[in-house]
């Protein structure tokens, strides 16, 4: 799926989450994820934040559950949790998503993932990302 100039536009001005965790490989829609899923851990907390920062290297973590990437004209909160083994790391995206989805984007390629989302289908696919 391509996300089209257009539909990126209608984010640019509103908040919105990606939600980065296992989704399996067949899948190219929420409705293509069996109802009884259960997704694995994509990594520990210290490995998940090296991968951000090497993708993201403005991003700062307080802490080992909590992060953000932020510039002019978007900021992003990243949530890992409190446990050690993440199963999901939340993005909460505000401001300007043309510039805010490339860095996301990075971000999975680096982790080697797919995300869920609000926007179109619910699959984020970084692979996908054309602006």
């Amino acid at each position: 799926m391509q996300y089209r100039v257009l539909d990126v536009i209608k984010l640019s001005r509103m908040s919105f989450d990606i939600w980065m965790q296992d989704i399996p490989a067949h899948a190219r829609t929420v409705a293509d994820i069996p109802d009884d899923f259960e997704p694995r851990s994509i990594g520990s907390r210290a490995e998940l934040i090296a991968k951000i920062i090497e993708a993201a290297p403005n991003a700062r973590f307080e802490n080992l559950s909590h992060g953000e990437i932020e510039n002019k004209n978007f900021s992003i909160n990243v949530r890992l949790g409190d446990d050690d083994e993440v199963i999901c790391v939340t993005f909460n995206i505000y401001g300007d998503a043309r510039n805010a989805l490339p860095i996301v984007a990075k971000i999975l390629k680096r982790c080697g993932q797919r995300a869920l989302w609000t926007g179109e289908d619910g699959i984020f696919d970084p692979n996908e990302l054309r602006i």
